[in-house]
């Protein structure tokens, strides 16, 4: 008797880790906080930005990195990650940090193409 009760319990496991398995699977994730593509996007945004605002000789002689990254919050429903980060701005003055928060999502109905908004600048 116990070693059904056993069997019917492991069995029962066993499909709820399927079917479990089974829907994560179905949900596209937009790429993650620290993914070499999302860091290129907030870098060709923060670049912009600064263009628009300085002008064409706005980052000459600076550089821009991304430290610090960290996920926030992951949304399983949507495939949206929110990420925190540093944003460091080097030139011949020196350095300056700047706190961002970021957002990398899927555009619906198209696969593999995701967009990048950030907050902070």
């Amino acid at each position: 008797m116990r070693n059904k009760i056993i069997s019917l319990l492991l069995f029962g496991l066993s499909i709820c880790l399927q079917s479990c398995g089974n829907s994560a699977e179905r949900v596209k994730m937009a790429p993650a906080c620290d993914d070499e593509r999302s860091i290129s996007m907030v870098r060709q945004i923060t670049e912009r930005y600064v263009l628009d605002i300085r002008g064409p000789d706005g980052l000459d002689g600076i550089t821009l990195e991304l430290n610090n990254i960290n996920t926030d919050k992951l949304d399983p429903a949507t495939g949206a990650n929110r990420c925190s980060a540093e944003l460091v701005f080097t030139g011949p003055r020196g350095a300056n940090k700047l706190a961002i928060t970021y957002t990398t999502e899927l555009i619906p109905g198209k696969d593999d193409q995701f967009f990048v908004t950030v907050d902070g600048l």
